[in-house]
């Protein structure tokens, strides 16, 4: 079996899983440069995974780097993160098979731009823990 191995390398990315999809989004590529790109690799049924691709048509609105991302309704949020820091949100829907739409700006900020942070979903509330709000 093929490696799963990012086409881009790549830190201070987050991932999400939904459905039978990993997704790898934005962080520092090896030259440093901040991205927007959005790979995913299929989970086979045990629990291996196919090889990594960008996702066609799929790119965050802001680069972005130390973000956290949650999953709530329908919906992927990708919060904050560095490129500032950032107070941002952006969120893409979520289809039936698990595939992202394009990512678009979502109608809520943060109150305080943040990195490094974590995020929780509790119910139909999502919580942004901590982080840094100064690049130092």
């Amino acid at each position: 079996m093929p490696e799963a191995a990012l086409t881009t390398a790549r830190r201070g990315h987050s991932v999400a899983i939904i459905g039978d999809w990993v997704y790898v989004i934005g962080g520092v590529d090896a030259e440093q440069r901040t991205l927007d790109t959005v790979e995913r690799a299929r989970i086979r049924a045990d629990g291996t995974l196919d090889r990594f691709a960008p996702v066609p048509g799929v790119v965050l609105t802001t680069v972005r780097r130390g973000h956290s991302n949650a999953v709530v309704g329908g919906w992927l949020y990708v919060i904050g993160g560095e490129n500032g820091p950032l107070g941002s949100v952006e969120r893409a829907e979520i289809g039936a098979g698990g595939e992202l739409d394009p990512f678009s700006v979502a109608p809520i900020t943060l109150s305080v731009a943040r990195r490094a942070h974590g995020t929780a979903v509790l119910g139909n509330f999502l919580y942004v823990l901590g982080g840094q709000s100064v690049i130092r």
